[in-house]
């Protein structure tokens, strides 16, 4: 299955967005968010037989703000501005909009551990509080937000016990977790991160879509 077809983007894409601070990575995965969570098209005005196409994939979103950046208020501001700009007759965007935000469940992690346990949970949490629902994003913002701590705590781990190298790795757990969640439920999974990791976050494998 693909996303509507105004978008270049399929089921189980892994989007890595890189960059300094305020260079627009949280503004780009809100935008994401707007065009997973809106329907595809809404009824035209009273009278009219035409609908209006909004282009969304009316399925929910996850979001993992590490950095508590994310706020609903500032969504549901761009949902209003992302409807308007559609023509969307004024007396139905409220509705669109709370119907919209229903669809976005935002956790925030306190730590990489924190962070992969969410991601392992997800299919439970999933199963019990949005069962109708399809999951068609997973956005980390930001994915390197525990980069230093990590560091430190692993250097800590070696200083403490030299018989015991510090190679805790919280980012793998979240990788790991990552692609098990890719696998199962197939969303578009978006990262940001400050350009500190060289790696590929989720490396893809070939699957048949459902």
């Amino acid at each position: 299955a693909h996303a509507p077809s105004n978008s270049s983007l399929n089921r189980g894409d892994v989007v890595e967005i890189q960059g300094p601070a305020a260079s627009g990575k949280t503004w780009l995965v809100y935008q994401m968010a707007m065009g997973c969570i809106l329907p595809y098209e809404v009824p035209g005005a009273s009278g009219s037989s035409a609908s209006i196409i909004v282009g969304g994939w009316d399925k929910a979103a996850v979001i993992l703000d590490t950095q508590g950046r994310w706020r609903i208020q500032r969504l549901a501001e761009l949902l209003r501005n992302r409807l308007r700009r559609a023509n969307v007759v004024n007396a139905s965007i409220d509705a669109l909009v709370t119907n919209a935000l229903r669809r976005v469940h935002v956790f925030r992690p306190e730590s990489s551990a924190s962070l992969a346990a969410t991601l392992y949970r997800l299919s439970h949490y999933h199963s019990a509080h949005m069962p109708n629902e399809e999951v068609g994003l997973v956005g980390i913002d930001s994915v390197s937000a525990f980069y230093w701590v990590d560091r430190y705590e692993a250097e800590q781990q070696r200083l403490d016990r030299s018989d015991v190298p510090g190679t805790i790795d919280g980012l793998s757990h979240v990788l790991f977790a990552l692609q098990e969640i890719r696998l199962s439920h197939g969303p578009v999974i978006a990262l940001t991160n400050w350009a500190l990791l060289s790696r590929t976050p989720v490396q893809p494998q070939e699957k048949n879509d459902s």
